[in-house]
């Protein structure tokens, strides 16, 4: 999940929040399998077209190895 805001100094940034769940396997229900979320940070942001919010997103991922073919996104604003 990611959104883009301005900082206290008026600068744009997007910030990007994780949600999973632990143990796929795990069929017990526990705190192992339950939805986690996690804000991971911030990405500054000097333009906001679609093609560079894609690879700030991608590149933050990258930076972090989280493999994107484990990403599936499903968000609703409003």
């Amino acid at each position: 999940m990611a959104d883009e805001c301005k900082d206290i100094s008026g600068r744009q940034q997007l910030s990007i929040v994780i949600r999973f769940i632990g143990d796929l396997n795990n069929r017990r229900i526990d705190t192992s399998n339950v939805v986690k979320e996690y804000f991971l940070g911030f990405v500054a942001l000097d333009k906001f077209d679609a093609e560079t919010l894609a690879n700030k997103i991608v590149d933050f991922l990258n930076d972090l190895n989280i493999p994107l073919e484990s990403c599936i996104c499903l968000c609703f604003d409003g």
